[in-house]
């Protein structure tokens, strides 16, 4: 039997993927110091993930891990990882780490996923991309979208997060009709400015949130065999073989891209649960103060900054056990 790869394993990853992005800041930079000198086993999933990874040379020969060991040093011209060296490259790794070919399925849906996709998010890092045709796609955290444009269709795969587009009207003859594929189903523009978001609910069940701010787009649920078209002012959550009602769309949804949460009367635990989105970690809320009410625009980039504000403004106290676990309670 195959040992799954630990969580240490899993946050190591996440590391390298911020620092190999090229978008990584002194403060991350610093923060991933802290986290590789907390512990002996940080150090030591670091030492094998660094040495698994020096074996991509099909990636990049230029680039790799040790690079990161100097961070001073990162170059933010570091050639894009392609999708497919990626995967031949993780293909490789699957060998290196042991693992038969039954469990690379499972290492494509567990911390290898951001290496895989075209286009990734860290935690608490938001990306904006103008697509071939022209169309503008951002990524909210935490996301990975693969592209799919050929001659017939322009489909962008969401594998997780949330993602937003504003589609671009193509100059060609031939019409190509632009979807977002997701397991749940397809949704396809009509001409529009929409958003969806994938979300695992506490069964474990898994629905995507379709926004539309302009146009219309076209839902097909993958267990169903008709479509529910969601116009511009309306929201809709569907599951693959569910659509829920259709609701009036609350505008402020879309906040994130200009990198704030906007909230009015939110419980607490709810509000803790969506910026808990922008941070790596946990943050707890105390049962008692859980059903507190929150309004007003906060920043998603610096938590921080979001949770002294409420904690001001609610009078709490904020409780820091590690840089990953931080405790809200009274004051």
């Amino acid at each position: 039997m195959n040992k799954p790869i630990s969580d240490v394993m899993y946050i190591a990853t996440q590391w390298y993927v911020t620092l190999k992005s090229g978008e990584a800041t002194e403060h991350d930079i610093r923060a991933w110091q802290t986290w590789l000198e907390a512990h002996n086993e940080h150090q030591q999933a670091w030492q094998k993930l660094e040495t698994l990874t020096q074996q991509f040379s099909v990636i990049d020969a230029t680039s790799g891990l040790a690079v990161l060991s100097k961070p001073k040093e990162i170059n933010k011209q570091t050639t894009a990882l392609t999708s497919k060296g990626r995967r031949q490259a993780l293909k490789q790794l699957s060998v290196f780490l042991g693992v038969g070919s039954i469990s690379w399925l499972a290492y494509q849906y567990a911390p290898w996923q951001p290496l895989m996709a075209d286009y990734a998010t860290a935690t608490g890092k938001q990306q904006h991309i103008t697509l071939a045709d022209g169309s503008q796609l951002f990524l909210n955290t935490s996301s990975l979208v693969n592209i799919d444009y050929t001659e017939q269709a322009r489909n962008i795969q969401l594998i997780k997060g949330e993602i937003l587009i504003e589609t671009a009207h193509e100059q060609t003859a031939h019409y190509r009709p632009l979807s977002v594929i997701t397991s749940q189903g397809k949704l396809t523009a009509l001409g529009t400015r929409f958003s969806v978001k994938i979300i695992s609910d506490a069964n474990n069940e898994t629905s995507n949130e379709l926004n539309v701010y302009e146009g219309k787009v076209s839902v097909l649920a993958s267990g169903k065999n008709q479509p529910v078209v969601v116009n511009a002012g309306e929201q809709m959550r569907f599951y693959a073989s569910q659509y829920q009602a259709k609701t009036a769309l609350d505008t402020s949804l879309d906040a994130w891209v200009k990198g704030f949460i906007v909230v009015d009367k939110m419980p607490l635990s709810q509000f803790i649960a969506e910026i808990s989105r922008y941070k790596m970690g946990i943050i707890h809320c105390d049962p008692s103060i859980c059903q507190l009410e929150i309004s007003g625009a906060y920043p998603i980039n610096d938590i921080e900054a979001t949770l002294n504000s409420i904690s001001k403004t609610l009078s709490l106290r904020i409780e820091t056990f590690t840089p990953y676990w931080i405790t809200l309670s009274p004051a």
